[in-house]
């Protein structure tokens, strides 16, 4: 995994559904940059099954992500790992604390429960796939001034990560979004985000292939909704 340290300024993020340089705002669905793949996907399922940020009928911003069962949560991480085995990352760290990383299906599965267990309503796994290329950058977001006490904590960059967020509904579901970048968005930023390499360094067949894949098993999961924010 072509992973190398970086700094980031600022404020950083509150949760792991925050923006990112090469993602884009919250809650911000990410095209992928085939014409084809938006056609099929809406109408194998009649809505947008990636989820993302979408305008109601007053104009209001709306996110959407699929409703599925912490079971299928498994069966959909197990998925994951059919064609080839990724390196999967959490998208933001603890404050303070280092990436955490996840070697299996079995991990990914036991984190999202954790996070329903603990009350931790949103949260973000970055996929990278070794047929994918490209760079990721583990970032450094320095708080000025500190959270709760602490300085810093680690974010996961890179132009064609692919994000499978989660957002917890006790108490037994989860709402999911996959987000990833197009060819052509990341090329449109990456002389503001030079830290992040070269846009041409990524095969983004493989990138489109995979979000694809799991964007279309979540699809067939569940239907997609508002997502629900759960108060504290």
């Amino acid at each position: 995994l072509p992973v190398r340290a970086g700094a980031g300024a600022g404020r950083g993020h509150a949760d792991s559904c925050r923006s990112s340089p090469e993602q884009g705002s919250v809650g911000c669905v990410v095209e992928l940059g085939l014409a084809s793949l938006d056609h099929c996907l809406r109408t194998a399922r009649q809505s947008p099954p990636m989820g993302g940020t979408h305008r109601n009928s007053k104009g209001c911003s709306v996110t959407l992500a699929t409703i599925i069962t912490v079971s299928d949560f498994g069966v959909l991480a197990a998925g994951a790992y059919q064609a080839e085995s990724p390196v999967v990352t959490a998208c933001e760290s603890e404050l303070e604390e280092s990436l955490q990383h996840f070697t299996s299906a079995a991990e990914i599965q036991a984190k999202a429960v954790l996070c329903a267990d603990t009350g931790i309503r949103n949260y973000a796994f970055g996929f990278w796939y070794p047929s994918m290329k490209g760079q990721v950058l583990e970032r450094k977001l320095r708080f000025d001034p500190p959270r709760n006490g602490k300085s810093f904590r680690y974010s996961l960059s890179g132009w064609g990560i692919i994000r499978l967020h989660i957002y917890c509904t006790p108490p037994n579901t989860f709402q999911c979004r996959v987000a990833v970048n197009s060819e052509s968005r990341a090329r449109s930023r990456e002389r503001r985000y030079p830290e992040l390499g070269a846009a041409s360094d990524w095969d983004w067949r493989a990138v489109e292939t995979y979000a694809f894949r799991l964007s279309r098993r979540l699809a067939s999961m569940g239907r997609t909704a508002p997502v629900v924010q759960v108060e504290p």
